[in-house]
């Protein structure tokens, strides 16, 4: 599970850095959802009872406001 965070945490981080933190959150949460066997995989780390997650990008520029973005279910 920790390597399947780290994963997504550094995809949230670049696509944030170039596109901005809301579009680069819907940019990679739309390819995982897309991505086959997404489901088989999440299986593996967490039962279906407890599966939940939250993801929440920043972007800081210089000059620009700070920019948040946050998805999550429960």
């Amino acid at each position: 599970m920790r390597d399947w965070t780290r994963a997504y945490a550094r995809r949230f981080a670049r696509a944030a850095a170039h596109t901005g933190a809301e579009a680069g959150l819907r940019m990679v949460h739309a390819a995982a959802a897309a991505e086959p066997g997404r489901d088989t995989r999440e299986a593996e780390f967490m039962p279906a009872a407890a599966a939940a997650a939250v993801a929440v990008v920043a972007v800081a520029a210089s000059g620009r406001p700070l920019e948040v973005a946050w998805c999550g279910c429960f």
